[in-house]
């Protein structure tokens, strides 16, 4: 599976390109905190190439649990 999110500004969208999954306030702040987090990491290289060999992968398994 692929997963992406989309800030909408009022709230983030989940997907897996068969489902969305629509997150807002408070859950929508938590998920943009984590890619943020995320994002810090990777910016400063890569965590672990052998358990996340890129940046999508390790977003991937972000968000899949919402799944």
């Amino acid at each position: 599976m692929n997963f992406t999110f989309f800030d909408l500004g009022y709230a983030v969208k989940l997907t897996n390109g068969e489902t969305d999954i629509l997150l807002q306030g408070e859950d929508a702040e938590i998920f943009l905190k984590q890619v943020d987090t995320l994002k810090e990491l990777w910016e400063n290289g890569n965590p672990n190439y052998e358990v996340f060999p890129s940046y999508e992968k390790h977003l991937e398994v972000l968000i899949e649990p919402y799944f």
